[in-house]
């Protein structure tokens, strides 16, 4: 059986770009390989050059996959970058071109998508009038929230975009221009790695670019400050006063230009529905899409492996005693869906003495920008550790000599891999009964649950350990095995067969 593996990451790159559903889609790909399949992987919306318009490349194979990528698409991943741009992850004919004809020379059975970001939907569409079978893993919620958390203005979870007018004040996405030059340089660069010849006359040529365009920006501001000075001088008063500021307040109109995002919900949903099998990570993620209009019958919840499932936790287990210090870890990034502010402005509601006896470990990228408060916690804490994100490969190491995980996201969030990464290593996880984490995490028995977003539970969840660290021991007794690679590979093949 011919199997293409679609996502927006490259597959060769694994979760340095991509994260765990890039991740996820490596390791399933080698699996099906293993087994005898013919797999093959195309990408869209990553990688970027000066050669100018769209254009297909073969990739680096990996591990018997056989991969390809498509150079220069409109829609760029991951997909907040097109959120001003609703309907184009509906319709994108210059990538659609090259996807059908993808489709034609290399004739799959199957056509797995792990996402649209890159793409868009009418991809979906193409591969059904080729009757090709279809699948699509529901990792995220990107097809119904071009946002992707349904998270309104990364605070609060959307329950009524109000067809589609709160879009409008939801997120300012950063600029898909600026992402653009930032990935073409790179993409051109990295030919250029440190030790090569090149190397210094290279850096010194972006640095000096740089400098010149300070300058000359500068040098405008300076010219521009005069000029408006030296007109406004020959003005009578009158024509320095502000105009009358026109009002956009009217429901009416902001329900107009919502229209594109319930256009975009709407036309998805209905792609999604000629789909032969929509695979939900988690049962809340299957709930929330048949409740925006995916046919009950056409879903399934279907737990993802993990590749450290199949590992044996090194930890040695440890008596603890009254009022010890325990190690608290979180992995992850530092942003406001994924709830590490909260967890770190939860920790300064907390007495001295219990922060005393907590050693937290954070590995999360982006850390920098909460040194606001890590540092007066620091001076709390037993002891901060802390380190700007982490390599896949080092989870086992990380978690080795952990008490408990913490997983505090504030979005419904679908089935957090590092969930299974902790319980697989045999770490209880302290986490928000939210999304797809009650799925596994079972309060009192292999972990504790608590509120989303509430300060109270959160620190109440902590304290319980803190007092009786024994309970970390009784915990780590109710953890069951993770879903192995081997046994999803099982659940995939099955679904596979009997598609085709």
């Amino acid at each position: 059986m011919k199997v293409l593996y679609i996502n927006w990451a490259p597959i060769w790159m694994g979760a340095e770009v991509g994260g765990g559903v890039n991740i996820y889609q490596q390791t399933m790909a080698v699996a099906m390989v293993n087994r005898g399949y013919e797999i093959y992987s195309l990408s869209a919306g990553y990688a970027y050059n000066f050669a100018g318009d769209i254009y297909l490349r073969r990739g680096a194979d990996y591990k018997g996959t056989i991969n390809y990528e498509i150079v220069n698409a409109p829609n760029v991943a991951p997909g907040f970058f097109n959120f001003s741009t609703p309907l184009a992850d509906v319709a994108e004919q210059k990538v659609e071109e090259i996807f059908r004809r993808f489709l034609t020379d290399i004739k799959p059975d199957i056509v797995h998508f792990n996402n649209i970001e890159g793409f868009s939907a009418n991809c979906l569409t193409i591969t059904k009038q080729q009757n090709i079978k279809t699948v699509f893993s529901l990792h995220n919620y990107h097809p119904i929230c071009n946002q992707v958390y349904l998270l309104y203005q990364d605070k609060e979870i959307c329950l009524d975009f109000q067809q589609g007018a709160r879009c409008l004040s939801c997120i300012n996405p950063p600029s898909k221009q600026a992402e653009l030059r930032k990935r073409k340089l790179t993409y051109h660069f990295h030919l250029f790695p440190e030790g090569h010849i090149l190397w210094i006359p290279l850096r010194f040529a972006i640095k000096t670019a740089k400098s010149i365009v300070l300058s000359l920006k500068v040098l405008k501001s300076i010219i521009t400050s005069y000029r408006e000075r030296k007109n406004n001088q020959a003005k009578p008063i009158t024509q320095l006063m502000p105009s009358q500021e026109i009002s956009f307040n009217n429901d009416e109109l902001k329900q107009v230009a919502g229209l594109p995002y319930q256009e975009r919900r709407d036309e998805i949903i209905a792609i999604l529905n000629q789909t032969d099998l929509l695979l939900s990570v988690s049962s809340w993620v299957k709930k929330v899409y048949i409740d925006m209009g995916i046919d009950e019958y056409r879903i399934k919840t279907c737990h993802i492996g993990s590749k450290i499932a199949d590992l044996t936790p090194t930890y040695q287990p440890k008596r603890r005693q009254m009022n010890e210090a325990i190690n608290v870890v979180f992995m992850g990034i530092s942003s406001l869906p994924k709830g590490l502010p909260f967890f770190l402005n939860s920790l300064f509601e907390m007495d001295n003495g219990l922060l005393a006896k907590i050693k937290l470990h954070i590995y999360a990228r982006g850390i920098n920008t909460l040194s606001h408060l890590l540092e007066p916690l620091s001076r709390r804490l037993g002891l901060l550790v802390i380190q700007d994100g982490y390599h896949y490969q080092d989870i086992p190491m990380i978690l080795r000599k952990m008490d408990v995980g913490i997983v505090p996201p504030i979005w419904w969030d679908n089935a957090p891999q590092v969930v299974f990464e902790m319980l697989a290593m045999t770490v209880p996880v302290i986490g928000a009964k939210i999304g797809g984490i009650p799925d596994f995490v079972r309060h009192g028995e292999n972990g504790l649950l608590f509120e989303p977003g509430d300060t109270h539970d959160l620190i109440n969840q902590l304290t319980i350990v803190l007092l009786d660290p024994s309970l970390i021991e009784r915990l780590r007794q109710g953890i069951t095995p993770m879903k192995t690679i081997a046994e999803h590979t099982d659940e995939l093949e099955n679904f596979y067969q009997k598609l085709v």
